[in-house]
């Protein structure tokens, strides 16, 4: 008896191959979120992308937390970009990852009084077009995004 999950595995199928090959350059993107600060959201996404890494996958983190993000900490980041230059147009995406545990890449997230809501909406349109030209940068096929 097909289900609802069924047809949503249908419609997926439908969708990549409508995209073609072109698809395959595009990185993955994972969104790892917690209902409140210390849900383990954080914890969660970079244990995501360090295994993905150790299984051959190449993973960028990108701390995106509206609330003080805090995976430069975690991975003991030198201060460098983060996602603050890169919404404001200071750093691209390319340019603000850090070498992370693993062998991951790091975006640090925004600190103090900056959210990502402050910015334009044009800036986080280039943030996304920027993640998604991953895929386009050599050796990067099998990058993913958490």
């Amino acid at each position: 008896m097909p289900d609802q999950a069924n047809r949503l595995r249908q419609l997926m199928l439908a969708a990549a191959a409508s995209r073609g090959a072109d698809a395959a350059l595009r990185p993955r993107l994972v969104l790892v979120a917690g209902g409140q600060a210390g849900a383990g959201a954080t914890t969660m996404a970079l244990n995501l992308a360090v295994a993905m890494a150790q299984r051959g996958a190449r993973a960028a983190l990108i701390d995106a937390d509206s609330n003080n993000g805090d995976i430069a900490t975690l991975c003991r980041l030198q201060d460098a970009h983060s996602l603050a230059d890169v919404l404001a147009g200071r750093a691209t995406v390319a340019e603000a990852l850090q070498p992370g545990p693993g062998g991951i890449r790091v975006l640090a997230g925004i600190w103090a009084i900056e959210r990502v809501s402050d910015y334009p909406a044009a800036a986080c349109e280039s943030l996304i077009r920027q993640l998604g030209a991953l895929g386009d940068m050599p050796d990067t096929s099998q990058m993913s995004l958490f």
